[in-house]
């Protein structure tokens, strides 16, 4: 099941044309890019993350309505966003990320609500240590 899951991940980096992919250990712990969402919130040059803020804020950043839970839109959302104003990368169809959304919940959605909850979310990437 993990190696389904990395490989999904290395998929949605090859469909989008990005290096950003939800919830893979790289994004997670990409201090440079949580800080940059964290800007406007904290001082961020007063903040030191270690793995477990990295995760928290990670699932944080990506819970746009702040109902403690990451639904396909955010997820959508985090896996076409980009910071790069003059990017010209090109991002994937609708029925491409449709189907991404699909894979991602299925893979961390463990009681298949739809969402992904905190738990699910830390399970995922307790798991996910390779």
């Amino acid at each position: 099941m993990q190696i389904f899951y990395i490989v999904l991940v290395l998929c949605i980096g090859c469909v989008i044309g990005q290096d950003h992919n939800f919830a893979d250990q790289k994004s997670v712990h990409d201090q440079a890019h949580i800080k940059q969402h964290l800007d406007s919130k904290i001082d961020i040059d007063e903040v030191k993350l270690d793995p477990e803020k990295e995760r928290f804020h990670y699932f944080s950043m990506h819970d746009l309505n702040q109902d403690n839970l990451i639904d396909g839109i955010e997820i959508a959302k985090a896996i076409t966003h980009s910071h790069d104003e003059d990017s010209n990368t090109p991002t994937a169809d609708d029925i491409k990320i449709e189907q991404i959304v699909d894979s991602v919940l299925k893979n961390l959605d463990a009681n298949n609500d739809g969402f992904i909850d905190y738990i699910e979310y830390v399970r995922n990437q307790e798991g996910d240590k390779s």
